[in-house]
């Protein structure tokens, strides 16, 4: 199977929309003392035998920085006085990327202005679109030539996403939430959505559980799909801890039966550590597969963003 790694840029921290100075706080407050924040995600993928581990930091309560372990970029955030986004920067060890500009309308993130960190040109612009719930339905580059739609259950939970370029299917995820495991991604204080994904829906946006299985499949180029792999709901094992968030969700593929791993840790919450006795074993995988390299961000539901 050939995997396809995609790419997109950045914006200027100095310049700020009209709607910023407006714009009043909601869910970007900050948490009650004691609440829990996911500061660590550590997918494991048995199918490709990798780890990708994703970092999060906090300050005055608020996400600071987001640094993805296997690309060697860091996203530093930008609030506010009501601590709402209205910036980030993206850098390559002290390298300067881009820098990224958010514009709001009716209190809700709209477009993307991704700038390159060294000559301040545009070098994309994401767009977003919501339903009546304020679900986001949909996001789009222009300059990149693709788009992502989103589906969601009644409550709200995230069921699909599928992602579209040159116009044609690429990539779907699809999820089920057969048991009650609160959603860690919900914890990160001060952002909507994962934007530094193409696939910004998933994750924070996903809903209040975190799913019991997903679906991932890919399309060749007569829009036929092909499952990468399909989770079997039944299998799956969750190691919950403080305020029901978990430690560690153990799923299983259903043609294969290899485990597909995901393992966070948490700062304010008691028992932060998964715990060793989990059906799988936790060196199953090298952290440091060069696997990591050559499959990569779709596998893991999340398209970064990155050149």
């Amino acid at each position: 199977m050939s995997f396809v790694f995609l790419f997109a840029v950045s914006c200027q921290k100095e310049s700020k929309s009209p709607q910023e100075s407006s714009t009043q706080a909601n869910a970007s407050k900050p948490e009650s003392a004691g609440s829990c924040r996911l500061t660590s995600y550590d997918y494991y993928d048995g199918i490709g035998d990798f780890h990708d581990i994703d970092l999060f930091t906090y300050k005055n309560g608020l996400v600071d920085d987001v640094v993805f372990t296997s690309f060697g970029q860091r996203f530093n955030m930008e609030y506010n006085k009501q601590g709402k986004l209205i910036a980030s920067r993206v850098y390559d060890g002290t390298t300067l990327l881009y820098i990224i500009t958010f514009v709001y309308e009716k209190n809700r993130i709209v477009q993307e202005i991704w700038r390159d960190g060294i000559t301040g040109e545009i070098v994309d612009e994401v767009f977003l679109t919501y339903d009546q719930k304020g679900n986001l339905a949909r996001n789009e580059s222009f300059n990149q030539g693709y788009f992502v739609t989103y589906t969601y259950t009644n409550d709200g939970r995230l069921e699909s996403w599928k992602y579209f370029y040159a116009g044609l299917p690429a990539i779907m995820g699809e999820y089920t939430y057969e048991q009650n495991i609160k959603n860690p991604f919900r914890s990160l204080n001060g952002l909507d959505y994962g934007f530094w994904f193409i696939n910004s829906g998933f994750g924070i946006g996903s809903g209040s559980r975190w799913y019991s299985s997903e679906k991932v499949s890919f399309y060749d180029e007569n829009g036929n799909s092909n499952v990468y792999y399909e989770q079997d709901a039944s299998q799956t094992v969750s190691q919950l801890g403080k305020q029901h968030y978990p430690m560690q969700v153990d799923y299983f593929d259903i043609n294969t039966d290899l485990p597909i791993t995901n393992t966070f840790q948490y700062e304010n919450c008691e028992g932060g550590q998964p715990s060793t006795t989990s059906r799988i074993n936790q060196n199953f995988g090298s952290e440091n597969s060069g696997a990591v390299n050559k499959i990569r961000p779709h596998l893991k539901k999340i398209l970064l963003k990155k050149q």
